[in-house]
């Protein structure tokens, strides 16, 4: 991917070392979300292995050499998914296993995950997951994010994506309608309400 710039931010693919960055900007941006919840070598195994999937991949923000924000996406999830579980299932579940314990309610939740890997969105093209570091916030590093991913996508011939946000995060989905994207479906996961949103790239 070329890389994008903005003002004196560069918006590249991630290389190894960011996707620690990339997972420690998920638990502190994204408190409380499941994913956060399984901790952040968790998920810093997780971005590699989307990172290193021919149909995966994590861009970053960089703004005088430290990254600043991250979005993560695939073209077909499930593919992804299913590709990283089996890849590096062992990292994946001793570096959740101390919060299952302490959670319990998250094996649930890790249960409920795979399962919707097999609706009828699965193996469409999703945006996985994005944040900002809060210094940062409102200053149209989310937006260059968004845009980079939509790029991304149309270079692999994508021509829709969706995601899915908690229905309570007014902030976010605001953010992802200002931006063009339209809702879909309401959908129940992890025990809550979630808004599907998708996107038909031009």
């Amino acid at each position: 991917m070329s890389i994008e710039k903005h003002d004196t931010c560069i918006v590249r693919r991630a290389h190894l070392a960011d996707c620690a960055t990339a997972a420690t900007l998920h638990v502190t941006e994204l408190p409380g979300e499941f994913l956060s919840l399984l901790g952040i070598q968790f998920l810093t195994v997780l971005y590699r292995g989307i990172n290193a999937h021919p149909n995966g991949f994590v861009l970053v923000a960089e703004r005088n050499g430290t990254v600043i924000g991250f979005v993560s996406g695939a073209t077909n999830s499930a593919e992804v998914t299913g590709g990283v579980i089996r890849r590096h299932w062992f990292a994946l579940a001793v570096w959740s296993a101390f919060h299952v314990l302490a959670r319990p309610f998250l094996l649930t939740n890790i249960l409920a995950a795979l399962r919707h890997t097999k609706d009828e969105y699965a193996h469409q093209a999703e945006l996985l997951a994005i944040a900002v570091a809060s210094p940062t916030h409102n200053n149209g590093i989310g937006k260059e994010l968004l845009s980079a991913f939509q790029r991304e996508m149309r270079s692999r011939s994508v021509a829709f994506f969706h995601l899915i946000v908690d229905e309570r995060n007014c902030n976010a989905r605001a953010f992802y309608e200002r931006n063009g994207l339209k809702f879909i479906e309401k959908v129940s996961l992890f025990g809550n309400w979630k808004c599907r949103l998708g996107y038909t790239i031009p």
